[in-house]
């Protein structure tokens, strides 16, 4: 009799530990996926040279078009200015002068002078930096979602609005 008891054990043992487990987790639960944020979309930028510049900005709208495309910050590049939620305008770039506060590194300081447009509005920045262009792009890059947020650009204004609205 005490064989049969030590024999039947085991299967006692398994359904107590299958009666206290818990039961399967409802489809509806929430995995940790789920709970993650969704990220933002990313911010469509188109660059563009002022017709003003000369190729050294042409080189660095290149180098920043690169960056984009490389995926150093969330964005996506647009080929029109129509298609960009923001505009970065490449207005000169001058090596060769000088910056207060003068920026780390070596060899010349270069001056990019830059805007970022939103149809009408716009507001001008200017980046100043000793050695290549790459790094100041990727950088650039990584920051203008940033960048654009802390421009505080007006909403443009809608003519087309206006004209219905008076006669």
């Amino acid at each position: 009799m005490t064989r049969r008891i030590l024999l039947a054990l085991p299967a006692v043992a398994l359904l107590v530990t299958g009666a206290c487990s818990p039961a399967d987790a409802p489809a509806t639960r929430a995995t940790p996926a789920a709970m993650m944020p969704t990220p933002a979309p990313p911010v469509v930028v188109h660059v563009q040279v002022s017709e003003e510049a000369g190729p050294e900005a042409a080189a660095w709208a290149e180098e920043l078009r690169t960056a984009v495309k490389e995926g150093h910050g969330d964005l996506s590049l647009a080929s029109t200015p129509e298609e960009g939620v923001v505009v970065v305008r490449i207005d000169s770039v001058e090596t060769g002068v000088e910056a207060d506060p003068e920026p780390e590194g070596e060899g010349e300081t270069t001056m990019m002078r830059f805007a970022l447009v939103l149809g009408e509005a716009h507001r001008e920045f200017s980046l100043a930096y000793k050695g290549d262009a790459r790094p100041q792009a990727e950088a650039l890059a990584r920051n203008l979602r940033s960048l654009a947020a802390k421009a505080d650009l007006p909403e443009p204004e809608d003519e087309a609005d206006e004209a219905d609205t008076e006669g």
